[in-house]
């Protein structure tokens, strides 16, 4: 059995909560995961090893719908771009192995799905057995080969609904 990490980043919109209480609810049902960490500030918790295990505070589904209503993100965000260089990769790679992590699922936008990308070839081109997933959240709504995306609809609802009344 192996180990889930969930980390946020980008712009803290409603839907990062919402997404990682989404998550946290599948993966305690899951026979596959053992223990669910949380990464503090996004990609550089785990830089920096401020990781923290969260599943056994979710256990409780009224604490799984007060995250889904809790605005900001409830791990902290950050807006950290993953450049190329090898040391950092190896470090977060580490990290993730050291937690027996056998899936890493990163909530964001632009720049986060650069980041699950980048780890995903790491892992791959290194033979590393780590599922690096991206769950896509911007109000922008201008991820490449993507319909719209959580977060877009608050921000259109935000800016429509005064215009309506």
């Amino acid at each position: 059995m192996k180990n889930l990490m969930i980390a946020q980043s980008g712009g803290p919109t409603a839907a990062i909560n919402a997404t990682m209480a989404g998550t946290v609810q599948l993966a305690l049902t899951s026979s596959r995961i053992d223990k669910i960490y949380g990464s503090i500030h996004g990609i550089k918790g785990l830089i920096d090893g401020n990781i923290i295990e969260i599943g056994a505070a979710f256990t409780n589904l009224k604490n799984l719908s007060l995250l889904c209503a809790t605005p900001a993100a409830a791990l902290g965000s950050c807006r950290f771009k993953l450049g190329n260089d090898e040391a950092t990769f190896k470090k977060i790679i580490d990290e993730l192995v050291r937690l027996n992590v056998g899936y890493f699922i990163y909530i964001g936008g632009n720049d986060s799905m650069d980041t699950v990308l980048k780890l995903s070839q790491y892992c791959a081109e290194n033979s590393i057995d780590i599922k690096i997933m991206g769950a896509p959240k911007t109000i922008d709504n201008d991820l490449c080969e993507t319909d719209h995306t959580p977060g877009f609809g608050t921000a259109a609802k935000y800016i429509a609904v005064p215009l309506l009344n």
